[in-house]
């Protein structure tokens, strides 16, 4: 089961970059479920901003696809709150908003609360032991991590 924040990543991911490519939905449609008001008016979902046309993107996306201020570019497209870079959970699809891919993470062990992973990357601590491998190289859980017997 994916992390929520990571879903709600993934969903902007995939819409940001639908609209960065160019792509559109027939009229009425939206590029997030937007529809036709009065009179055709065209009206974006709640969350999003309209940019003409058909298209929407996430209300943390400019229309020329930059993130508004405050908001942290995901290296793959997307953004994520700027507060959730460096948390040791990865919110961009593409894991660019933790180390080792983001060196505004630093390349010192993770941070009080985090359990530094094999390859570097970070998880929060309660991940460790939990039956599930948080670390891409399965180093928060046995048989790699022994603090679980």
């Amino acid at each position: 089961m994916l992390h929520p924040r990571l879903l709600a990543a993934a969903c902007s991911l995939v819409l940001a970059w639908g609209c960065a490519q160019g792509h559109t939905l027939p009229s009425g449609q939206g590029g997030a479920g937007g529809s036709g008001g009065a009179g055709g008016a065209f009206t974006c979902p709640v969350g999003t901003t309209h940019c003409g046309g058909t298209d929407c993107v996430p209300a943390t996306m400019a229309c020329d696809g930059t993130c508004e201020i405050g908001f942290f570019a995901c290296t793959g497209g997307g953004c994520v709150p700027e507060s959730f870079q460096c948390d040791g959970v990865p919110d961009c699809a593409d894991g660019s908003d933790e180390k080792p891919k983001n060196p505004a993470c630093g390349t010192g062990a993770c941070t009080a609360g985090l359990f530094t992973c094999q390859d570097g990357t970070c998880v929060p601590s309660g991940f460790q032991c939990d039956g599930e491998k948080d670390c891409a190289d399965g180093s928060d859980e046995l048989p790699l991590n022994t603090a679980c017997m």
